[in-house]
């Protein structure tokens, strides 16, 4: 039962992560009107990417609420980040803007370096969980740019 419920909770912090693709998913139409730099993989293989980001940082959320105590400042970090990925999708699929994605996962990384630090505070091991996502997202910011750039 314990397992059960252990796997639901992470999975509905996966799910908060996960959404906004969901919500706002993939405009196609507009993504292949853009010039794409040659270091965009296959939009599988970008969004197995992000499903891998995401598995990292729910694993590093769910053992920090389950077995650390936990406060304002962790919570404040980790609701910023939320609504930072919310944003996320929302301006590239829905209002079509290259600059305003590219200011948003900037403002995804400046909330997760926040969420990375109060982390770090509360367990140091586990912040560790959150590097890949910070990569991930330097990456984004650098082939988005350069998309920007192209058109």
């Amino acid at each position: 039962m314990i397992i059960i419920k252990n796997a639901f909770s992470m999975t509905i912090i996966f799910f908060l992560y996960f959404m906004p693709f969901l919500f706002f998913p993939l405009d196609i139409n507009y993504f292949n009107t853009l010039n794409l730099t040659w270091l965009i993989p296959n939009v599988s293989i970008y969004y197995l990417g992000s499903v891998i980001a995401f598995i990292f940082i729910t694993t590093s959320i769910f053992t920090i609420i389950k077995y650390e105590k936990i406060n304002n400042n962790y919570l404040f970090a980790l609701i910023l980040n939320l609504l930072s990925n919310w944003l996320y999708n929302f301006m590239l699929y829905e209002i079509n803007n290259l600059l305003l994605f590219i200011i948003s996962i900037i403002s995804i990384l400046i909330s997760t370096l926040y969420l990375f630090i109060e982390t770090k505070k509360i367990n140091n091991k586990l912040s560790y969980m959150i590097i890949f996502y910070l990569f991930w997202l330097v990456y984004n910011i650098i082939i988005f740019t350069f998309t920007w750039f192209l058109n």
